[in-house]
């Protein structure tokens, strides 16, 4: 089947655009590469982590927010350029890397590792109090907040890895027949 007939059809790539604004104009090769971003994406999302991490049972009254590991109001007004900061992000083409991009301080640093009520109860001495140097529960509670980040780092990192697994051994499954 050629590609006209395809022109109006949901893209191949199956990211939802007809195929004629979508990859019409691509390579075999490039489809190919674009589909399985859009499949890494999509599993990056459904395996997110929203428990809150200070729950005793990972259930709580209130919503799971995007806490800040870094202060939004505080640090990161100070760091940031016009409203951005610059951070690590990745970048998966033909070998992955990892590279500076700006980002909005909005979204800077946010994981979602707590919930509304503790985020808040938790972290007051620090979001409303300036920094004292050798304040010991600061100090503390900036340590906590950044193990938070990275153990829920962890988390979704072990639930893609599960979730690539599954799709792994699905596949291989499929590929028997």
């Amino acid at each position: 089947m050629g590609k006209g007939n395809l022109r109006n059809r949901l893209c191949i790539c199956r990211s939802g655009s007809k195929f004629k604004n979508c990859c019409y104009a691509l390579t075999d090769n490039e489809i190919h590469k674009k589909s399985q971003k859009i499949k890494a994406s999509k599993i990056f999302e459904k395996t997110g982590v929203k428990p809150c991490l200070f729950s005793e049972n990972g259930k709580c009254s209130t919503e799971i927010i995007k806490a800040h590991s870094i202060q939004n109001n505080r640090i990161l007004n100070q760091l940031s350029e016009n409203g951005e900061v610059f951070m690590f992000a990745h970048e998966h083409d033909s070998k992955p890397k990892s590279i500076f991009k700006k980002i909005g301080k909005g979204k800077a640093t946010t994981f979602t590792g707590f919930c509304k009520k503790h985020d808040l109860n938790i972290f007051l001495p620090i979001e409303n109090k300036p920094f004292v140097p050798q304040d010991k529960e600061q100090e503390c509670l900036f340590a906590y907040r950044a193990f938070a980040k990275e153990w829920h780092a962890k988390l979704h990192a072990k639930n893609m890895a599960d979730k690539m697994r599954e799709i792994t051994k699905d596949q291989l499954s499929i590929d028997a027949y």
